[in-house]
């Protein structure tokens, strides 16, 4: 919450909002207090937002109460990693409130005033889990038109989140009208400056103003009133991160011109393609992001991998001048629980070539590079492997091969998919590129790291009460790391 205050917690002794006892008072924004409280029935601390007294009592219209239940409507039609999710709602003496998740950790806010200039590999942390909620946000018809780093938390395990639906819209919403300008100035749109309709993409601008702060700690569109910072946020272009901080890649500088541009029409369309930008910058590519969705390949595979096979519709591969359809590739499968999931080198090349790289599959896969030959007299498919340990240097096909399944492990981390689900995770892309290179240290470094992520995960969906959810990672976990003590442990708790 913007302008937090800590309070002292002795004068909440007796203060109670239902069942939920206050412990201490964590802070006030511009419509409600917000305080630390527990919950007795899941013996857990939670936050509980209430409408601000002073705000209750002049509330002649009910134009705040239904302000406030519009945050509590919008905020409880979400429910992700990165998101503070909302557990409860209730009306005590006639205030209304709601019970969301505690958060331990930090406002992105406190750390940029306090001069934290994150490593790039952190800012990009912090902003595909942004972007990752922010998609989620707008899929379910929200727009939250007050994104800015008071309003985004770092936990302890630094996985960021999403807070403050206090001005946030629904689609279906009638409460904002043409004409009314609200919003934090510095993280205005140019649209939200005008009092004109916002959508997603008013958003996405906030989250460019957000990455350029955490590229170089400087506020793009800074100015001594609110008057001037609005008039830079309409007509002035800021100074390019690179210029600023002759270190950071110009690649960055691409996002940010893009995410930054004043017309909604020629900024990232989608929260994923934002994302997408980021990966390609990282990459060394120019960020401009794409058209079309994000992993459009992956979610399309995942259907069809769900019901444990799945058909890769290859390239024609021409052959004396005519083209012939190559065979489809039928997938080795990872049994989990009894079931089998798909996983493929085809899979991951398929989602690598059109999500990360944007460029087509090869149909040039041989035996040399550990790919999936086809029979096509016998209908059947086997893996090909050297025939020996005395295993040659890889050829560049095979290297280009592992760099493109690394990224779409990469890209996986980011999104949340550890090791679900089957077939198009951080994990089976790992495992695919040690069948190829079993010595490869990434690979080996990577399904370590993960390890410990998904202990964290668990962890963190366990204490947000998603204990499904936590135990289907668990299950999963456990069974792919068989030697972790930690997943054991926290599959059987949760099991109980």
């Amino acid at each position: 919450m913007s302008d937090t205050q800590i309070f002292d917690p002795a004068s909440m002794d007796s203060q109670y909002f239902g069942k939920y006892k206050a412990q201490r008072e964590l802070g006030r924004g511009a419509m409600g207090v917000v305080y630390q409280c527990f919950d007795p029935d899941f013996e857990r601390i939670v936050a509980v937002k209430v409408l601000l007294p002073e705000l209750l009592g002049a509330d002649v219209t009910g134009e705040f109460r239904e302000r406030f239940r519009n945050e509590m409507r919008a905020a409880g039609k979400i429910s992700h990693p990165n998101v503070i999710n909302v557990f409860d709602a209730g009306d005590q003496d006639g205030a209304p409130y709601f019970v969301m998740e505690y958060v331990e950790g930090y406002e992105l806010k406190s750390a940029l005033d306090d001069g934290q200039r994150f490593p790039i590999d952190k800012t990009l942390k912090i902003m595909t889990d942004v972007l990752s909620g922010l998609g989620h946000i707008h899929e379910h018809g929200i727009i939250h038109r007050d994104l800015k780093p008071a309003n985004i938390f770092i936990t302890k395990n630094g996985v960021a989140k999403i807070a403050d639906f206090g001005v946030a819209k629904l689609e279906s919403s009638e409460l904002t009208r043409v004409g009314t300008i609200i919003g934090s100035p510095r993280y205005m749109s140019p649209e939200q400056c005008q009092g004109l309709p916002v959508d997603a993409r008013s958003d996405l601008f906030a989250a460019g103003i957000i990455f350029y702060q955490l590229l170089t700690n400087e506020h793009c569109f800074n100015a001594n009133s609110p008057t001037a910072i609005m008039q830079k946020i309409l007509h002035a272009k800021p100074e390019l991160p690179s210029m600023l901080i002759p270190t950071l890649s110009k690649y960055y500088d691409a996002v940010v011109v893009k995410a930054l541009e004043k017309s909604p029409e020629k900024r990232y369309q989608s929260a994923e393609e934002f994302i997408q930008a980021l990966m390609q910058a990282a990459d060394g590519k120019k960020g401009g992001g794409v058209k079309g969705p994000m992993f459009a390949g992956v979610g399309g595979l995942l259907a069809v991998a769900a019901a444990g096979l799945l058909y890769v519709l290859m390239p024609p591969v021409e052959q004396n001048g005519v083209s012939h359809p190559v065979e489809p590739v039928k997938l080795t499968p990872r049994t989990v629980n009894g079931t089998e999931a798909a996983v493929s080198q085809a899979n991951t090349d398929n989602a690598d070539n059109h999500n990360v790289n944007g460029g087509n599959t090869s149909s040039s896969d041989n035996s040399q590079n550990g790919s999936i030959s086809s029979n096509a007299a016998t209908g059947t498919t086997n893996p090909v492997r050297p025939a020996s340990n005395e295993v040659q240097s890889l050829n560049p096909e095979v290297s280009a091969k592992i760099d493109r399944l690394l990224k779409v492990a990469k890209v996986h981390r980011l999104q949340g998919r550890l090791v679900t689900p089957s077939g198009s995770s951080a994990y089976d892309a790992y495992k695919i590129v040690l069948e190829i290179d079993p010595a490869n240290q990434v690979a080996q470094e990577g399904l370590k790291t993960l390890e410990h992520d998904l202990v964290v995960r668990v962890g963190e969906l366990r204490d947000q009460g998603e204990s499904q959810m936590a135990l289907a990672e668990a299950t999963t976990g456990s069974q792919l790391f068989p030697t972790s003590e930690q997943l054991s442990k926290l599959a059987a708790q949760l099991k109980k």
